[in-house]
């Protein structure tokens, strides 16, 4: 696997702030990325270094062998999906595609292959000030792939969406990543959204790289086996649980009990509920096993990583 971007000991600071303290990452071809962190955790503006806006304080930061500031040959081959998108309204969609065709030297028809890639060709003659902003996403991700780049960069592609317009856009840059190969670096603060198309996940906090790997392998350790039961008595199922010889972790929620159960008691943990509910006369009505969340991943790193005052 070829590398597509590599960071080391990237610094930027602004001012006292310190937005990013020494970032390393590396992307190889064909990977997607997604960067998450707490607000002022250094997201954007790495992202914003790796497409070129920003100059690095110090470190080495390389796009598909370039450096994105001095070389700026390199934006033949990304897309830039912003956070904030910008378009004139009163063009309609065709003409502005067609026209940033004209500026880049490719040919017109192209804006319709994009559009129509990115299910809009039904908007071909709206007004950009006319669109949904499911549409107006799917304007920024067309225009971003307008020239078939290698390097995707997505900064909250699925922002401001409903759960409809999130899961169709999600569909299409997985579509985008199978069938054709491209590279992605994106953020979400909707954590489930990056579970569901990335390939890694990078953990920022205070500008510090502080876990980066594969969702299951950063799922899998992260918590205990977790099951949530349905019952008639659930104080009573606690107590029974809390005299055995396991340490178990209790939540409530509405009608039901949560338990974080030791790893050694995952096989007969379903038994010993039975044994429970038999003996001290509990109706269960369900026993669910949860899968642990990104965002319960997310908030554990988060919380077990030092902070800056404490590696000082």
């Amino acid at each position: 696997m070829g590398e597509i971007l590599l960071a080391e000991g990237i610094q930027k600071r602004f001012g006292t702030t310190q937005a990013l303290a020494g970032l390393d990452l590396e992307i190889g071809t064909g990977q997607v990325v997604g960067l998450v962190g707490p607000n002022g955790s250094g997201k954007t503006t790495f992202i914003r270094i790796v497409v070129g806006f920003l100059r690095c304080d110090s470190g080495r930061i390389r796009v598909l062998d370039r450096d994105p500031w001095q070389d700026r040959s390199v934006m033949a081959n990304i897309g830039i999906v912003p956070e904030r998108t910008s378009f004139p309204s009163r063009f309609r969609v065709i003409d502005y595609l067609e026209r940033a065709c004209r500026i880049r030297d490719l040919p017109e028809r192209r804006a319709r292959e994009v559009l129509e890639d990115w299910d809009l060709k039904g908007a071909l003659t709206k007004t950009i000030g006319a669109l949904s902003a499911g549409m107006m996403q799917r304007l920024a991700l067309s225009h971003a792939f307008l020239h078939d780049p290698d390097f995707i960069v997505a900064d909250e592609p699925t922002s401001n969406l409903d759960p409809f317009g999130r899961i169709g856009i999600l569909a299409k840059i997985a579509e985008q990543h199978d069938d054709r190969g491209r590279t992605f670096l994106m953020t979400s603060h909707i954590l489930g959204d990056l579970d569901k198309v990335c390939s890694s996940i990078a953990f920022l906090k205070e500008g510090r790289l502080v876990a980066y790997g594969e969702p299951e392998k950063l799922l899998g350790p992260a918590v205990r086996p977790r099951f949530r039961i349905s019952c008639d008595d659930m104080v009573r199922l606690r107590d029974e649980l809390s005299v055995l010889p396991y340490h178990f972790v209790f939540d409530v929620e509405p009608r039901r009990l949560v338990v974080d159960i030791p790893d050694d008691v995952q096989l007969n943990f379903l038994g010993l509920i039975q044994d429970i509910a038999t003996r001290a006369g509990i109706r269960i009505f369900s026993v669910e096993q949860v899968g642990t969340t990104l965002e319960e991943v997310f908030l554990r790193i988060i919380a077990d990583s030092p902070t800056r005052s404490e590696r000082e």
